[in-house]
């Protein structure tokens, strides 16, 4: 869901609206005012995640913000002991993955903000999700004379995606169905769920990326104006900036500008995914800064959606490239690696 955003980032047009960005949420999260130049958002302390282990995280000590005792008002939803700050980063992204399948049909206006030094603006949008893997995701943006927009329809076989910024347009689709069972066929695999929702699309493919992707540390609890959230806090592991050298892309030196470090996931009440925030290292300092803010607004759980709203028309002249077969290989490398895994003795 960042793509549209960061895309444009990357693109660097010559004109950039301002608006105010919040790194903090103003009231359940409300949109920022537009049209308005931002003060600069402020530092955060970074939270060291507990080390990645396939399969299974180690066990890591609390972070600082998990030190005091227990809240019985904390969020506790998604994590089966009752506290969900006992949980770790990653199986609460996966109780929430479970939780999103309850809540649908579901939907909700989509608000990302970016900022990329002096460059501020925001992308709008509504997001859908349906039962039986149907969704739909429209995002639009205007960046001086560059428009942009993200839409992804898939009405429970084939996921369509059509992405557009100024006159380009690219539109691709993938069988989920698929997809799934070829990671039902290999069920001892650990990775193959996270490869099949990320073919998925949404929201559940934005979390099984991150899932996939990330370290995270232990959850918190926090207020933002009078309203408690459960928040993760995850940077990318070692695996994803290994990969990201191996492609050429400067891994050593950082990141580039347009690419965050970490994110931020603050759950509400009810344990639905509202803020997405992601951050920026600050180099040489342990802080990070605000950097782009996926929100979603106005959520509305076990909703009435009409099937029309899961059907993909695409433009005429342009055709679609099937990227089916990307995710079928990621599969069957994952089932390898698994295998070769089993295989290897024990260090002793």
């Amino acid at each position: 869901m960042l793509v549209l955003g960061l895309g444009l980032a990357a693109a660097g047009p010559d004109v950039w609206p301002t608006s105010a960005v919040s790194s903090r949420g103003g009231a359940a999260f409300a949109p920022p005012e537009t049209d308005q130049r931002a003060a600069s958002p402020p530092s955060l302390p970074i939270r060291q995640p507990r080390p990645r282990q396939f399969g299974g995280r180690q066990p890591g000590s609390a972070d600082r913000a998990s030190d005091a005792p227990p809240d019985a008002n904390d969020p506790a939803g998604v994590a089966a002991s009752g506290n969900i700050r006992s949980a770790s980063g990653e199986h609460i992204l996966q109780l929430v993955r479970q939780k999103l399948i309850d809540y649908q049909p579901f939907r909700a206006d989509v608000l990302e903000t970016v900022v990329i030094g002096s460059r501020k603006f925001a992308v709008t949008g509504e997001y859908i999700q349906g039962r039986d893997l149907k969704l739909r995701l429209q995002l639009r943006l205007q960046v001086g004379n560059t428009s942009g927009s993200l839409l992804e329809v898939c009405d429970g076989q084939v996921l369509s995606t059509r992405l557009q910024i100024g006159e380009e347009v690219e539109i691709t689709r993938r069988d989920v169905r698929q997809i799934l069972r070829a990671a039902v066929a290999q069920p001892d695999a650990p990775a193959n769920l996270l490869i099949a929702e990320l073919g998925l699309g949404g929201l559940s493919g934005l979390l099984a990326s991150l899932e996939r992707n990330m370290d995270f540390g232990q959850a918190r609890a926090e207020t933002i104006d009078g309203r408690r959230f459960t928040v993760i806090e995850g940077w990318w592991s070692d695996e994803f900036r290994e990969t990201w050298r191996k492609q050429g892309r400067r891994a050593r030196q950082g990141l580039p500008d347009y690419v965050p470090d970490g994110v931020r996931v603050y759950l509400d009440e009810s344990d639905f995914p509202r803020r997405f925030l992601y951050l920026k290292r600050i180099p040489g300092q342990e802080l990070a800064r605000p950097m782009a803010t996926l929100d979603f607004t106005r959520v509305v759980l076990r909703t009435a959606v009409a099937d029309d709203a899961f059907r993909f028309v695409p433009p005429d002249g342009v055709l679609p490239v099937d990227v089916t077969k990307r995710y079928l290989e990621q599969l069957r490398r994952a089932g390898e690696h698994e295998s070769g895994a089993e295989a290897r003795p024990a260090t002793p």
